[in-house]
């Protein structure tokens, strides 16, 4: 027969993170890459992780510009049409 055990909850919502994404989302969290205070920390949002033993955690700013230079990397090793038109390399 199954466990039929009522979720954990806290404050009477059901916990859908761990303790320690909690506690971050609790208290002031610093950007990895600017040092600037995370507004609104979220574990899906803000914590990237590279590997098991390599992660940090960066404000929205800092991940779109990352992802940017990330395009633009990959525009110049992959050049296609939509690409050189967005970076305007032609």
């Amino acid at each position: 027969m199954k466990d039929r055990r009522e979720p954990k909850t806290v404050d009477g919502y059901v916990r859908i993170f761990p303790e320690d994404a909690r506690e971050k989302m609790e208290k002031k969290i610093n950007c990895a890459l600017c040092k600037k205070p995370i507004q609104k920390y979220h574990p899906a949002y803000n914590h990237l992780e590279i590997d098991e033993s390599c992660s940090a955690d960066i404000c929205l700013e800092c991940a779109d510009k990352f992802s940017r230079w990330q395009q633009r990397v990959l525009s110049d090793l992959f050049p296609t049409k939509a690409a050189k038109k967005r970076y305007g390399r032609v």
